[in-house]
């Protein structure tokens, strides 16, 4: 036996279990410092599991056809039957480049497998559908107006509002915040509390007082919110236009709008 062979043997004698409990805390030990060994006994443990697979599709099917076709238990069993085949004479420099054959299929078997398996991943991931209920009320939790520490001038006439929303008491904020656009803090606070109460038609129509503004830190936060709102009416068209403007400018909420953008679902 040459030096591949008994390499190979020490990894089916271990996944077999037919190693003493010494010899497998020594192979566990030679695993675990050898990078090289422990891929060729991963590739062998899945080589073993479709060899299994194989063995039960075709022991199902040969039960399938004795059932249906009782005459024929003979026929079934020896087209079934392993064939016998001699063995031919093992060469140690066969194969591309002097490397042994059994290398190269523990390779193609591994290949398959992770191809299975990206497979798998790719159609699990692709019949995922998009919620963007979900989506809105998520940006909406970690991307709301974030305020000023200290009362803006303009939320004065606001003050109980202010302080409710600072609460993250969306109802009263909504009942006392000022909706005139004289005053966009607390015109924008407004919107987005009736975005948190969904009374989105209320939401809308203060973001689009503000989306003009000529303070970048209301009209980007109101362009953000609108983009929110055309996803909740599922205005992906007009909802991507928004998230495009945004990023392109860099400014106020342009990160959260370039995360959104990647979520959504393809024309």
């Amino acid at each position: 036996m040459n030096r591949d062979d008994a390499y190979y043997d020490e990894i089916h004698r271990y996944l077999l279990g037919e190693m003493s409990d010494g010899e497998a805390r020594a192979f566990q030990s030679r695993i675990d410092d050898d990078a090289t060994l422990l891929e060729s006994v991963r590739l062998e443990e899945e080589l073993q599991l479709l060899v299994k697979l194989q063995r039960r599709a075709e022991l199902k099917q040969m039960l399938q056809n004795s059932l249906t076709d009782p005459d024929d238990d003979a026929s079934a069993a020896e087209q079934h039957a392993p064939q016998t085949k001699p063995i031919p004479p093992k060469d140690p420099k066969t194969g591309l480049g002097g490397i042994r054959p059994p290398f190269w299929k523990y390779i193609a078997y591994g290949s398959g497998l992770a191809a299975c398996l990206v497979a798998a991943v790719m159609l699990y991931f692709g019949n995922q559908k998009f919620d963007q209920e979900e989506a809105v009320q998520r940006y909406l939790a970690v991307g709301f107006y974030p305020i000023k520490d200290r009362k803006p001038n303009d939320a004065q006439a606001s003050r109980n509002g202010y302080v409710a929303y600072t609460h993250g008491n969306w109802p009263t904020a909504f009942a006392q915040l000022d909706t005139t656009e004289d005053a966009p803090e607390a015109l924008l606070m407004h919107g987005v509390s009736a975005m948190h109460i969904e009374r989105w038609e209320h939401a809308r129509r203060d973001f689009l007082h503000l989306e003009h503004h000529f303070n970048p830190r209301y009209a980007d936060n109101a362009n953000w919110f609108l983009a929110l709102l055309d996803l909740q009416a599922q205005d992906y068209a007009t909802c991507k236009k928004r998230l495009n403007y945004l990023i392109g400018n860099k400014g106020f909420q342009w990160k959260s709008a370039r995360s959104l953008l990647a979520e959504l679902p393809a024309d």
